[in-house]
């Protein structure tokens, strides 16, 4: 990877502290632990049918994220070709970007719900910042972040269309139900730390809304 190596060793050249901890706060927005705590907003803002249809997808892309990781096996760059870019440091594998595929699947999905023009254009230039500071901070590979932009705007599709499609389908009739399944299939099929957080929260939010 000649040319993402060039581009991570030229955004390392561009380091300055106060740029660092601007990135830091950045990549925060597009973290597992910053949406876990947010995602239950969606039940309670609006249409709580399609606050499932919303957790659903978003403990699926973690779901896909993860198994997709170990799957394909791709060390990061600062473990790799470039470890002069350890000074920040991530866990796991590297393709796709978690941050970048879940920052578009959250941000994508609250932009649904806006009418604003302006609103709308704001949220989704997050999720190139986000994915921008991943290259910056040299945890993630350029592909990685295309990789997780491309996975994360699928499945925002996804959502967009379920939610016009299967709002009133017997599906969601015992929505409460399907949570707790869907919680508890993915959480056995990817027993990762990420993966059963997420699924923690999704039970919580059935057991608490349905």
């Amino acid at each position: 990877m000649p040319m993402e190596t060039h581009l991570l060793q030229a955004l390392h050249g561009l380091r300055h502290p106060a740029a660092d901890a601007f990135w830091l706060g950045v990549t925060m927005l597009g973290s597992d632990h910053t949406f876990l705590m947010l995602a239950p907003l969606f039940l309670w803002w609006g249409n709580r049918r399609r606050g499932y249809w919303f957790l659903w997808i978003f403990l699926f892309s973690i779901w896909l994220n993860e198994n997709l990781k170990s799957w394909v096996g791709l060390p990061r760059p600062s473990l790799a070709a470039l470890p002069q870019l350890g000074a920040f440091t991530a866990e796991g594998y590297s393709f796709p970007s978690g941050h970048a595929q879940h920052s578009v699947v959250f941000w994508g999905a609250l932009a649904l719900r806006l009418r604003s023009p302006a609103a709308r254009a704001g949220l989704l230039c997050l999720p190139l910042l986000i994915g921008f500071s991943r290259l910056y901070l040299g945890v993630h590979w350029p592909t990685d972040v295309l990789g997780g932009w491309l996975l994360g705007a699928a499945l925002v599709a996804a959502l967009a269309i379920g939610e016009r499609c299967g709002s009133d389908a017997a599906l969601l009739q015992n929505r409460g139900g399907w949570s707790l399944a869907v919680a508890a299939v993915l959480a056995a099929s990817s027993p990762s730390r990420t993966a059963l957080v997420a699924s923690a929260a999704l039970l919580g939010a059935a057991l608490g809304i349905a």
